[in-house]
Formats: structure tokens, sequence, C-alpha cells
């Protein structure tokens, strides 16, 4: 969590100023939710696991997709029912099947907890094409 809060200040300067017209609040505004979401490839939130306090992984997809086959040790919140409360506290990188609903869901968390949220761009299709741990399936 310490790398977010030190690329948020650099983030928000970045997207400062980048709509001509759009009030100064606002625009900080933005850039406050949008650089509150911190998109990791699957090659950090991999590494994100060794660390000495890792994240726990959260699918928010539809238990349907769940049942195909997740990232090891994940937990299920599909967006659907995503309850940004429920995870107060918790370290979390939030995963979709691509990177799409996560971003929503990192969204909602960042906005309900005021910090960085991470989540998995490319999501599960980018974690399982680089080999890192899934449970499928048997069959």
């Amino acid at each position: 969590m310490t790398m977010w809060r030190l690329a948020l200040p650099c983030l928000l300067l970045a997207a400062c100023g980048e709509r001509e017209g759009a009030s100064e609040a606002s625009t900080i505004a933005e850039a406050q939710v949008a650089a509150s979401v911190v998109a990791l490839s699957a090659t950090e939130a991999a590494a994100m696991r060794e660390a000495p306090e890792p994240p726990t992984f959260i699918d928010v997809r539809t238990p349907e997709e769940w049942a195909e086959g997740h990232v090891e040790g994940a937990r299920l919140m599909p967006l659907a029912d995503f309850d940004p409360a429920a995870l107060d506290g918790e370290n979390v990188v939030l995963y979709c099947r691509s990177g799409r609903r996560s971003a929503e869901a990192a969204t909602m968390l960042a906005e309900h907890r005021g910090e960085s949220v991470a989540h998995m761009d490319g999501g599960f299709i980018a974690w399982a094409d680089a080999g890192y741990p899934t449970v499928t399936p048997e069959g």
C-alpha cells in the first residue's frame, strides 16, 4: 500500500489541468478518484502474493465464471453484490475476467475507503495466460 500512497501525489499532479475550462476543484476531485485505482499487471499482482502481508484476491465475476476457474486462494464477491464495506480493513487486489469489472469495483472501494485500491488489469485471462496458480474444475 505504501507504493500507492507514494504514487498518488504524482498521478494527481499529472492529471491536474488536463481539461481546459473545467473548474480546478472538479478536475482535482476527478483525478483523485482516477488516481485511487491502481492497475496492476498479472506479474505485479503475483509478486504481491510473496509480500510479508500478501493481499487477498477478490474475484468480482459471476459464480458461473468462478466455477470455471479462479486465482488460487481468491474469494468470490460478484460485482452485482459488491459491498465495499465488507472489505473494510483488508488489503485486497480485485480481479475479473479482463479488468473492466474489477476497475469498477476498485473505484467503488476506493471511494468508500478514501485511499488507493488495486485491481488486476487483464484479469483472470492475463493471470492464467502467465501460468500463475489457478483452481480449475476437475474433469
